[in-house]
């Protein structure tokens, strides 16, 4: 099997893994009782916060363990939703956001909230002279909902043009940034970037599933989304994921051992070069942006479906998607493709590849001519 779907999920890496069975087989007690095991499992839980934070250079306070991106982003709606549920209000999100994004505006909008949609370029960036417009001619904008870096085409925001809109026509808004695809693939300083929220992803950068992180610049002012116990300071209660967190912080440690993020970044942007070079031969479209990460490549083949290309490369062991995991079964080609303007046809036309640098050279030769003989083959019989 070669894996190209790296922005679906990751492979968690070894050490890990052997972290978590070593943690659920020694430290299994509950990290907030009173006795000093469950303590020093607590003070373990501190500590990776604190690594975290440097990583994504915070205080250690402004971070808030949950279960994934898909919490993270309900609890930074939830900061608004609660407050305004009968009050006039307005909500701006991207059409191209991610499905968790798009459901909650819905969500919003059901309640009462009024919805300022922008969308994207043909490039695949935002528009933020769209939402520029939006902001101008509004005045009840109580949340900004962004995405860093998007999940099907890797564009980049300019999130200093976003945070700089929201401080000329709507000061009071707060911004909200999925950051799920950035993490250690962008130098994140969210202590300086001027956002309210973020929200991150531990499957994303080969950590488990069932981990993430919340970013609350004012964590006094955060209402707590989940309630109970009252764990982490009253911002997200249950019962702490002891053995998820400790991998959380492994996996970013794994992550800094192998060099700058910038020396990376280079390395899968090799792979990506080297893997378009061996399409010069075959009618493709690339959707990319001028801002983009190397890690996603966005490509579509005139004239055939994506989901049926998908499914000859699997039978060859190439694992890729159509779009984004949670719109894998719109049949209408991906709503981000859309967002940029183009055709349903040409939204289902385009795949999405994404590398790691657990891809290798030879692995993209064999990518390649499974690609290479599955278009021939679809060609056969469509002929």
């Amino acid at each position: 099997m070669i894996y190209l779907d790296h922005c679906a999920s990751t492979r968690v890496y070894d050490e890990v893994i052997d972290l978590v069975s070593e943690n659920l087989r020694s430290c299994y007690v509950n990290p907030s009782s009173l006795y000093q095991l469950a303590a020093d499992a607590q003070s373990e839980i501190e500590a990776a916060r604190d690594f975290l934070s440097q990583d994504l250079h915070c205080a250690s306070q402004n971070l808030v363990f949950t279960s994934g991106a898909t919490e993270s982003v309900n609890s930074a709606y939830f900061q608004v939703m609660h407050k305004h549920y009968r009050n006039p209000a307005q909500i701006a999100y991207c059409t191209g956001a991610h499905a968790v994004s798009l459901a909650l505006a819905k969500r919003a909008e059901a309640e009462g909230f009024q919805l300022l949609p922008y969308a994207l370029k043909r490039d695949a960036s935002p528009d933020l002279e769209s939402l520029e417009s939006q902001l101008k001619s509004s005045s009840q904008v109580l949340l900004i909902d962004a995405i860093l870096v998007n999940n099907e085409t890797g564009a980049v925001l300019d999130l200093d043009a976003l945070v700089a809109l929201r401080d000329r026509y709507a000061p009071r808004a707060l911004i909200h940034v999925d950051c799920v695809q950035a993490w250690g693939k962008l130098d994140l300083y969210l202590d300086r970037s001027g956002i309210d929220f973020a929200s991150f992803a531990g499957h994303k950068i080969h950590a488990p599933k069932g981990v993430g992180l919340l970013y609350v610049k004012n964590p006094q002012r955060f209402k707590a989304f989940i309630v109970g116990g009252g764990q982490q300071h009253n911002r997200r209660s249950g019962t702490e994921n002891h053995p998820l967190v400790l991998a959380l912080a492994k996996a970013v440690e794994i992550r800094q051992r192998a060099g700058t993020i910038e020396a990376q970044n280079a390395e899968i942007a090799s792979l990506r070069h080297y893997f378009l070079a061996g399409l010069r031969d075959i009618p493709h479209r690339v959707h990319a942006a001028k801002l983009q990460i190397p890690q996603i490549l966005n490509i579509a083949f005139p004239g055939l479906r994506a989901e049926t290309l998908l499914h000859c490369l699997e039978r060859e062991g190439i694992l890729v998607s159509s779009s984004s995991a949670c719109h894998a079964s719109d049949r209408q080609g991906s709503h981000v493709l859309r967002a940029m303007g183009l055709s349903d046809e040409e939204a289902s036309a385009s795949i999405r590849l994404s590398f790691s640098r657990e891809n290798s050279c030879e692995e993209l030769d064999s990518a390649l001519a499974a690609f290479k003989r599955s278009l021939e083959f679809l060609k056969y019989i469509a002929d």
